[in-house]
């Protein structure tokens, strides 16, 4: 039971980790304000996880990233 426990903490953490940048990224969509150094947080943001964490995020492969 104890490991059934511990498992759904984690779920559940990892759901919180995933919903503060996804707020972050739409307040910032909302109101660009200082656009460079918003810029540089979300890049190291995403430059700091893994290809299912961003997945999660509803990032795909890097390497297939438009830019306009």
């Amino acid at each position: 039971m104890n490991e059934i426990w511990s498992s759904i903490q984690i779920i559940f953490e990892q759901k919180e980790l995933v919903e503060k940048p996804k707020e972050a990224i739409s307040i910032t969509n909302q109101e660009p304000g200082d656009i460079p150094a918003t810029t540089n947080r979300i890049i190291k943001f995403l430059n700091s996880k893994n290809k299912n964490e961003l997945e999660e995020l509803g990032v795909g492969d890097r390497k297939k990233l438009s830019y306009r």
